[in-house]
């Protein structure tokens, strides 16, 4: 008897006469050969987890039918008579001795179960795209006028870059930012202003359900300034030269595996600094479902999701992280130098 479990397509049912060190197929008719007194066969069941079972619901499995089939001494060495050697039951078959009526053989029955664990944590993974889409160096003899306008995007992976796998992909969904004085869930993809440039100007053409947000926060940044707890405005200041973060939130829903969007645009022009033009972007969401409302995160610079390393490394146990503080929201490529 099964319990929420899917037998496999070959071999579900094997046994072992020999302390398990090898198993066979179980023959058709149910039938092992025969073994020693007080030997020990073991019987190995494979499957999987019945669709739609839920964490801590039992899975398991019953071999045999001996009331009251509660693993106590009454289910054990049981005259086999109740009822007569019935297709669920496990019984003996003396072959030595004729003429025994099934009366005279033994049944038993043993049930194993453990509750479902999910083993496999449901894990969004989101990686931070950016890209210098649109370079113009106007008056090549100024310093102070060329325009670099940079594009980004999230991705939302729909495999786990770990071999083997260690999570199931998940759903993107918000987490809480401070957006016009009030705490807001969204996805925020975001990227600091860097040293040496502006903020220009930010594309009105942006997705459906995207929306530009700036800070002037004199912190916004620098390295280990946290921009979810950043004051965010969906309204831009006159002077944009003043803003030092920008970014794009979504809070129509959650971005489910698969999904990708790029063209969130904004440009930045060179103030006559003559230093290294440098920044990365990064996005912050959470995994639908995760009760501990951890902060998925990534950085632009690779493929990889949630930070992994080109290994397929996650950064921890948990598939993300996420220290306000520690990571940078300014970091170390040089993109361009004037």
């Amino acid at each position: 008897m099964l319990t929420r479990l899917t037998l496999a397509a070959t071999n579900p049912v094997e046994y072992s006469i020999n302390g398990g060190s090898t198993y066979l197929p179980l023959p058709a008719n149910g039938i092992i050969p025969a073994v020693g007194i007080d030997a020990t066969v073991k019987v190995r069941v494979t499957g999987t987890p019945a669709a739609g079972t839920l964490a801590n619901e039992p899975i398991g499995v019953r071999l045999g039918d001996t009331g009251p089939n509660d693993n106590s001494a009454a289910t054990q060495n049981q005259i086999d008579d109740n009822p007569l050697q019935s297709s669920t039951e496990i019984y003996t078959r003396n072959i030595t001795t004729d003429g025994l009526t099934p009366a005279n053989e033994k049944e038993a029955s043993a049930t194993v179960s453990i509750p479902f664990g999910a083993s496999i944590k449901p894990l969004a993974f989101a990686t931070a795209l950016k890209v210098a889409s649109t370079i113009n160096r106007n008056n090549p003899a100024l310093i102070n006028d060329d325009q670099i306008t940079y594009d980004l995007g999230v991705r939302v992976a729909n495999q786990d870059p770990s071999t083997p796998d260690l999570f199931q992909p998940a759903a993107l969904e918000g987490t809480t930012i401070q957006l016009d004085g009030t705490p807001t869930s969204a996805i925020l993809v975001s990227d600091a202003i860097p040293n040496g440039t502006k903020l220009q100007s930010v594309s009105t053409a942006l997705p459906l359900n995207w929306r530009a947000v700036y800070t002037t926060a004199a912190t916004a940044s620098a390295p280990g300034s946290n921009p979810l707890a950043l004051p965010w405005s969906t309204t831009a200041p006159t002077n944009l030269s003043t803003v030092t973060r920008v970014g794009f939130i979504y809070t129509a829903g959650s971005l489910a595996p698969g999904f990708e969007q790029t063209n969130l645009q904004f440009t930045v022009i060179t103030d006559g600094t003559d230093t290294q033009i440098e920044n990365m972007a990064q996005v912050f969401g959470e995994t639908v479902g995760d009760a501990t409302n951890e902060v998925v995160y990534d950085e632009s610079g690779d493929q990889n999701p949630n930070n992994y390393t080109d290994l397929g490394a996650p950064p921890d146990a948990t598939g993300t992280h996420y220290t306000p503080g520690t990571d940078t929201v300014s970091s170390t490529p040089l993109i361009w130098q004037y």
